[in-house]
């Protein structure tokens, strides 16, 4: 795993907190305001990419399937 990849998940683990969804991690984890709809999109999976391996890790749990609702461990 790259160095950049370590840092992301870090600040994944924070920005989960106590609890946060998907969407809203990936808007603290990517600028949404010099993206466009279609890099958004992306920036979404790849927060999602993200917490799956997190909740893998045991770092995170997902709380709501319906909404990809997510807090720390």
């Amino acid at each position: 795993m790259c160095i950049r990849d370590r840092e992301r998940l870090a600040r994944c683990v924070d920005a989960v907190g106590k609890g946060a969804t998907a969407f809203d991690i990936a808007r603290i984890l990517f600028n949404f305001d010099r993206l466009s709809a279609h890099e958004m999109r992306f920036a979404l999976v790849e927060t999602l990419a993200h917490l799956e391996y997190l909740v893998g890790q045991g770092d995170v749990r997902q709380t709501d399937d319906q909404m990809w609702q997510f807090e720390a461990i």
